[in-house]
C-alpha cells in the first residue's frame, strides 16, 4: 500500500523538532524505556497494566506528550498506548488533557504506518473531527487508492464543519483519482450542481484537468438540461487541446433532442468533425430519429442519412423504424413503403409502433392489400420473433378501418 512521499506528509503541518531541555530529554527517555518494557503489540493490549506510567503523570504537558509520541516512530503501538494512558489519567494532579497538537502528532504517526482504521477509530472515539485532522486521513486514503473512504470523510467533515474545510479540500484536490471519483459520485447521486461547483473549484485552484473530469461535468450539465453550457465546455476543451470523446457529444445531442432543440442538434452534429471528433452511428441515429418525430423535417432526415452513409455507417433496425414512422407522420406512404421494403431487404424488422403507424396510414389511404402484402413479405423474409404481436397490430388496424367504411 503506497503512502505519500515524505515531502508530501511534511507539508501538512507536521510538527518540527526543537532542541530539548535536558529534563525533557530525560523524561522522554524514561517514558520510552517504560513503554519498551510494557511492549504493547496491538491497539488494545488489555493484559498490560498502564499504572507503571503513573509515575510520570505529574510531569505531563503538551510538549512532553508530543516528544514521547515522536520518539516512538518505529513502534506505533507504544505511542498509541502512551497516548491512551495520558487521555485518562488517574491520578491527574495537573488536570492534563490533550490539545489539538497532540492529536496531530499521534495521527501523523499512525498514518505513517498505514494504520488507517486505528487513526479513524481514535478520531471517532474522541470526537476530534477538525478540518486539519480529517484532511490528514483523507490524504492518506487518497494516496493508498481508497478513494471511497477519502470521499466519505470529505463529506463527513464538510457536514460537521458546515463547509469550512479548506485543508480537506486541498487534501482531496491533491489526488487525481480521488477528485475524479468525487465528481463521478456527485453526478451519479444526482448532485449535478455540486459536481459542477466542485469542478469549478478545481479549475480555480489551478488543477490540470483532463478529458475524464470534463466529461463528467458535461454529463452533469446534460442531467440539468443545460446543453448550452455543455457545448461551451466542449469548445473550451477544444481551445485547451483536450481530447473530446464522441460519448460527450452524444450526451449533448440526446438532451438537445429531448428538449426539442432540433436546430441546435443538427448544427452540433455537423460541427463535430470540425471540433476534432468523429460522429458515430449513435450520433446520427439520435438526431435523425428526433427529426423523424417532428413535423416537416424529413428532407433534413434524408440529407443526414446521406451524410451518415458517406461516413461509412449503415442503416439499422432503429433507424429504419424511425424513417418509416417519420414518413408515416408526414403522410408519405410511398417513401414509408420504400423504407419498409429496404429494411426487409436487409433483414431488419421495424418496431411495433412504426409498424402500427404504417398500417394505419396504408389503410387510411385505402391500400389495405398493400399493407397485408408487406406484412407477409416481412414474415417470410425476416427473422421475426413476435409474429403474433405484429399480426395483432395488423388485425386491429384492419378492424378499425373496416368500421369506417
Amino acid at each position: 500500500m503506497a503512502m505519500p512521499p515524505p515531502a508530501a506528509t511534511a507539508r501538512t503541518l507536521t510538527l518540527t523538532r526543537h532542541p530539548r531541555s535536558s529534563d525533557l530529554t530525560s523524561l522522554v527517555t524514561a517514558i520510552t524505556s517504560c513503554l519498551e518494557t510494557l511492549n504493547p503489540q496491538n491497539p488494545n493490549p488489555k493484559h498490560i497494566n498502564p499504572t507503571h506510567l503513573n509515575q510520570f503523570s505529574p510531569h505531563l504537558d503538551t510538549n512532553l506528550v508530543i516528544e514521547v509520541i515522536k520518539e516512538q516512530q518505529p513502534n506505533p503501538y507504544q505511542a498509541l498506548f502512551f497516548f491512551n494512558w495520558a487521555s485518562n489519567l488517574n491520578p491527574n494532579p495537573n488536570n492534563y488533557s490533550h490539545n489539538h497538537r497532540c492529536y496531530v502528532a499521534i495521527i501523523d504517526l499512525l498514518l505513517s504506518h498505514s494504520l488507517f482504521p486505528i487513526a479513524k477509530s481514535l478520531l471517532e472515539k474522541h470526537g476530534m473531527f477538525s478540518d486539519l485532522l480529517v484532511s490528514k486521513l483523507i490524504r492518506a486514503y487518497g494516496y493508498s487508492g481508497d478513494t471511497k473512504s477519502a470521499i466519505f470523510w470529505f463529506h463527513k467533515v464538510k457536514e460537521i464543519q458546515q463547509g469550512k474545510c479548506l485543508f480537506s479540500w486541498n487534501a482531496i484536490l491533491e489526488n487525481v483519482a480521488t477528485h475524479l471519483s468525487i465528481l463521478k459520485g456527485l453526478s451519479v447521486a444526482g448532485k449535478s450542481d455540486e459536481a459542477i461547483g466542485y469542478f469549478s473549484e478545481m479549475i480555480r485552484k489551478g488543477m490540470k484537468l483532463d478529458a475524464k473530469e470534463h466529461e463528467v461535468v458535461i454529463t452533469a450539465y446534460c442531467k440539468m438540461r443545460k446543453p448550452d453550457e455543455a457545448i461551451s465546455l466542449l469548445k473550451e476543451m477544444q481551445a485547451r487541446g483536450i481530447s473530446r470523446g464522441v460519448g460527450s457529444f452524444n450526451a449533448v445531442l440526446r438532451i438537445l433532442v429531448e428538449i426539442g432543440e432540433l436546430d441546435k442538434a443538427v448544427l452540433l452534429l455537423k460541427q463535430v468533425k470540425n471540433m476534432g471528433c468523429l460522429p458515430n452511428l449513435v450520433s446520427y441515429s439520435t438526431v435523425i430519429c428526433g427529426l423523424c418525430r417532428s413535423q416537416g423535417r424529413m428532407q433534413e432526415v434524408a440529407d443526414l442519412v446521406d451524410d451518415m452513409l458517406q461516413d461509412g455507417f449503415e442503416m439499422d433496425a432503429t433507424l429504419y423504424s424511425c424513417l418509416v414512422g417519420g414518413f408515416c407522420e408526414a403522410g408519405n406512404e410511398e417513401m414509408a413503403m420504400r423504407a419498409f421494403y429496404d429494411s426487409i431487404n436487409k433483414n431488419y424488422v421495424i418496431n411495433l409502433q412504426s409498424f402500427s403507424f404504417f398500417v394505419n396510414l396504408m389503410c387510411g389511404k385505402g391500400k389495405v392489400i398493400e399493407a397485408e402484402q408487406i406484412f407477409k413479405d416481412m414474415c417470410r423474409r425476416c427473422s421475426l420473433v413476435d409474429v403474433d404481436g405484429y399480426q395483432r397490430v395488423l388485425d386491429d388496424q384492419l378492424h378499425k378501418h373496416s368500421g369506417r367504411r
